[in-house]
């Protein structure tokens, strides 16, 4: 069975005041990051960030500067978005030689890198994961389609992308290390719940003004991402903001008010994770709002609303929500705009791939990956040469997958999911204990992102960005930290 000595208790009461004060140290330092990046100069902006590198190397609060680069790299209000490599109103790119180059980003993950390699002593940071062989497996496999894609073509450009590609998924290895307790976690979904609330008011914002907040800094852009104008095909107003937050909200949310190991306000709770259903909703993203419901239906079969309390003080909150929905024309109008997107799946569902014409994955998209897959070592795939980067597409997650890493990479993802998703059932049933719900509830961010991945890819080797990196990590440590909180009970129970 595994030891769980690692946890930490969280008996003890919360600290109201800590938690605020260190909320508003991490708008401060957002702050700090607004301000030099639009109003200071690229030369001290680029000067200023490095200093944060020696920082989080000897920073004990890891989770902290992990959502400081997280809501970074979600671009609130369109801020700190990408831009021209010579466009002094980004975050920081560094260039060693002509044609070797490295963002903030990419440079904070190597940090972490070595900090998890060379600082970190934790006895048992990241040694006892259930799953621990898997993730070796599949790093094995990464190694294999990196060696055979030079012989089957591979550029310079190509060396480079994989480089952009493989250097993310590092943070499999270091995160699972930094952040290795219960503490770090929860310290770190204190730090985002908070920005449920501030993505509702970005997108109110944006569908009062019909541009995000960068417009007021940055003259002549107006939006960089969603659709704040009728161009769209079927004249869809989508204010898409920090969908990755809201992931980690939404579903943090909901393991926390089953989990009866740590003190949260079940009305803040219920407030987080209702808003942040809602924010995904406005965004009118169909993956993202199927995935998300799927979640409330996982959720509502596993608990079946055993609690009275969670089911009133839910109650009591939606009315509220409906109420704000029905007196605020422009969320009404909102909602309304993304229920009739979302009713397009019924098309689909009805075997109209297009649905009605707003969808051009299956039809479009996805030929061209399978006739580039069919032209591949179908094995192996394309792994990461030329052919791969000349035909991938990040819209239809597992075609890209198949693509990508080919049939025996596809059946790897796929059973060590399985094996993932099956193990909080299979453990509850061997060993029976205490508030093995919560155990179970654990799977629901993973299923989450096998869902969305049919819209847009969250999981393989080829995630869009670096944030859906962190979003495969969370969902598997949600899984390892239910066990291990589940087992320690057991323990307990038994002594």
């Amino acid at each position: 069975m595994y030891h769980s000595q690692n946890i930490v208790n969280q008996k003890s009461k919360p600290h109201i005041s800590a938690d605020l004060i260190e909320f508003a140290e991490l708008l401060l330092y957002l702050f700090i990051a607004f301000i030099l990046i639009y109003y200071t100069g690229a030369r001290l902006s680029r000067l200023a960030f490095l200093i944060i590198l020696p920082v989080v190397w000897f920073s004990k609060r890891d989770y902290f500067w992990l959502v400081f680069f997280f809501i970074l790299m979600e671009m609130p209000g369109g801020l700190f978005s990408g831009g021209e490599r010579d466009d002094p109103q980004r975050l920081p790119i560094y260039s060693l030689i002509p044609g070797i180059s490295f963002s903030i980003q990419e440079l904070y993950i190597l940090t972490l890198l070595a900090k998890s390699l060379f600082v970190t002593k934790t006895q048992n940071s990241g040694t006892h994961l259930f799953f621990k062989n898997d993730l070796k497996t599949l790093a094995y496999y990464l190694v294999l389609l990196l060696f055979i894609s030079p012989l089957m073509g591979m550029s310079f450009g190509s060396m480079s992308q994989a480089f952009k590609i493989v250097l993310p998924l590092t943070l499999l290895y270091s995160l699972f290390r930094i952040l290795d307790t219960d503490k770090k976690i929860i310290r770190l979904l204190r730090l985002l719940f908070p920005f449920a609330f501030i993505t509702l008011a970005l997108q109110a914002f944006e569908l009062v003004n019909g541009q995000q907040v960068i417009s007021m800094v940055k003259p002549g852009v107006t939006v960089v991402q969603g659709v704040l104008s009728t161009t769209e095909p079927g004249g869809w107003i989508r204010p898409i903001e920090m969908g990755h937050a809201m992931f980690i909200t939404f579903t943090g949310s909901l393991w926390l008010l089953v989990n009866k190991r740590h003190n949260f306000n079940r009305y803040y709770l219920i407030s987080v994770n209702l808003v942040s259903f809602l924010a995904v909703f406005m965004s009118g993203t169909r993956s993202w709002i199927i995935a998300f419901a799927a979640g409330y239906i996982v959720f509502i079969y596993l608990t079946g609303i055993r609690s009275t309390t969670i089911l009133m003080r839910s109650l009591i909150i939606i009315f509220i929500l409906v109420l704000l929905i029905n007196f605020v024309p422009i969320i009404h109008n909102q909602v309304l705009n993304a229920f009739s997107r979302v009713k397009t799946i019924e098309a689909v569902a009805q075997g109209d791939i297009t649905g009605g014409g707003t969808i051009s994955r299956y039809d479009v998209k996805a030929p061209g990956v399978m006739k580039a897959f069919w032209s591949s070592s179908i094995i192996f795939g394309a792994g990461f040469s030329n052919l791969f980067f000349d035909y991938s597409n990040g819209h239809i997650g597992y075609h890209n997958i198949l693509l990508n890493a080919g049939i025996i990479g596809l059946f790897l993802f796929l059973s060590i999911i399985v094996k993932l998703l099956y193990y909080p059932f299979r453990i509850s049933g061997k060993y029976p204990g205490p508030n093995k719900i919560a155990f179970k509830i654990s799977i629901i961010p993973l299923l989450i992102l096998l869902i969305i991945n049919t819209g847009t890819q969250t999981i393989g080797y080829t995630p869009l960005g670096i944030n859906r990196v962190i979003l495969i990590f969370y969902a598997l440590f949600m899984i390892e930290l239910a066990s291990r909180i589940y087992l320690e009970r057991i323990n307990i129970a038994h002594n």
